[in-house]
């Protein structure tokens, strides 16, 4: 049998070699497997000639048109005849090779491909490996027809989430009843504002977002239970007016929500205590709650915590232009920059309370014998006036 087969091969080899292209051809239906017609193939391709007549014999011959899928790729690629390869290739079941050849042709022939592709249905394997491709080129619409099964869709939901396309996440993923498509239809559903549903979806899968939900919608008991984030505990128990309960989670960290209700249930020494605990490296600690004070009397609590962030370095807005110069003032003084600090407080208006304190202290940081008398002339029953005569 084997010397039949080489015979048959050889007799093959030596009429391409002559020419004799008819013979050639007759001579393939001697041949019985398809590795075979596989080598034929090569031996019409080396000598030039037109390598399909082996296919198409082949196929006749072992009565399968589902054979030499491969070469007849390679045949129609050549040719470019993308329809016909995209047939082909709709035939095959290795996914690698369907993938593979798929980025060939995306690669010869750009955009057209996929004029194509949904002409040709295929079999499982060749509806994931053009899956594969159109995922691989964000073509998410259409390969959304190739999804196979929850998994295909979680990576087209996926993809779609990264590009801020929540709505359609939500739309593709509706009806999923697995853990991880109702994990990403949950944080969709909260990044577009939906937190009544988002907050129930998300409990057992997105506990510290489920409660941000629930926050939202003013549900503190459910955020308390849920998250393991104290500021979003102190703000619920303070939504809720437990301000007792606020405090026993007040300790090393500065929270407005702590500081009111120190404020609303304490003496005015636990209040200072809090500050003294919550900023250990604060410098002039005690000048900082005076001032604090101060703005508290002149000003809405609002503006006075925003001060007092900025005063530790954190970005804030004072709606008062004086305020918000003085915390800056104070700010770039500590920090040693002395020339910011001049900047600022030569910003402050002259009818506000804090313009003889901004005069002290120019004085102070440069010197200039102006900033004393505007202040002395200006201000004369001010403190700070009489600190600057004395010097």
């Amino acid at each position: 049998m084997l010397i039949t087969i080489i015979v048959d091969l050889k007799n093959i080899e030596n009429y391409l070699k002559n020419k004799e292209i008819e013979l050639a051809i007759s001579e393939l239906k001697n041949l019985k497997t398809e590795q075979e017609f596989a080598k034929a193939y090569y031996l019409f391709l080396k000598y030039n000639l037109d390598e399909f007549v082996v296919i198409k014999t082949a196929r006749e011959v072992l009565k399968n048109e589902n054979i030499m899928i491969n070469e007849a790729f390679e045949y129609y690629y050549k040719k470019d005849d993308i329809e016909n390869a995209l047939f082909e290739l709709s035939k095959s079941k290795d996914e690698n090779y369907v993938f593979y050849q798929m980025l060939r042709l995306y690669s010869s022939y750009g955009s057209k491909t996929y004029r194509y592709i949904e002409k040709y249905k295929g079999n499982y394997v060749f509806r994931k490996a053009i899956f594969r491709f159109l995922i691989t080129d964000n073509k998410l619409d259409m390969a959304l027809k190739y999804a196979s099964d929850i998994s295909d869709s979680l990576i087209i939901a996926n993809s779609y989430y990264e590009n801020g396309n929540y709505n359609k996440v939500i739309e593709i993923l509706k009806n999923k009843n697995d853990k991880f498509s109702k994990r990403l239809y949950g944080l969709s559903l909260y990044k577009i504002g939906n937190h009544e549903e988002a907050s129930k979806i998300l409990e057992e899968l997105e506990p510290e977002t489920s409660a941000i939900s629930y926050m939202k919608i003013g549900n503190y008991q459910k955020v308390i239970k849920l998250s393991k984030d104290t500021s979003k505990i102190i703000f619920s128990l303070f939504e809720m007016k437990k301000y007792k309960d606020v405090i026993k989670f007040c300790f090393s960290d500065f929270y407005k929500e702590c500081f009111l209700s120190y404020l609303y249930t304490q003496s005015p020494e636990s209040v200072i205590s809090y500050f003294k605990r919550t900023f250990p490296k604060a410098k002039n600690i005690d000048n900082d709650i005076a001032l604090y004070i101060e703005i508290l009397n002149t000003s809405d609590l609002e503006t006075a915590l925003n001060f007092f962030y900025i005063l530790k370095g954190e970005k804030r807005e004072i709606q008062d232009k004086n305020l918000k110069n003085l915390a800056y003032a104070i700010y770039f003084e500590r920090k040693n920059n002395l020339v910011e600090a001049k900047n600022y407080y030569e910003k402050i208006s002259d009818d506000s309370w804090i313009k003889p304190f901004a005069l002290y202290k120019l004085y102070e940081i440069t010197k200039i014998s102006t900033y004393k008398d505007k202040l002395i002339e200006n201000y004369p029953n001010s403190v700070y006036s009489e600190i600057v005569r004395d010097k």
